[in-house]
């Protein structure tokens, strides 16, 4: 029996059945990957962002280790002023 002997009823009832069956699979294939799309951004938004906001911080307070060496080239003789910043570029060096 071939498919051309099927009433035309029949043949567009399976073929609505074919259509369901791969509109069900491109959908579940969607909804899994938003799945882990969602897994994703989650994470970026979590632990990533945590780990950015650190290496910021780090960065910040090494620009600041810098512009204090700067100063301490400025500061000439002043040996209270050059304690005073070495100790504070050695507090932002702890933290670091």
């Amino acid at each position: 029996m071939s498919f051309s002997n099927f009433k035309v009823g029949t043949r567009l009832a399976l073929a609505f059945g074919v259509l369901l069956a791969a509109v069900l699979f491109v959908g579940g294939i969607s909804w899994w990957r938003l799945a882990q799309l969602d897994d994703v951004v989650n994470r970026m938004s979590t632990e990533d962002a945590e780990k950015a906001r650190l290496t910021l911080e780090m960065q910040v307070r090494t620009f600041d280790n810098a512009g204090k060496v700067g100063r301490i080239l400025m500061a000439g003789e002043d040996q209270a002023a050059i304690a005073k910043l070495k100790a504070e570029a050695a507090e932002n060096s702890d933290q670091n």
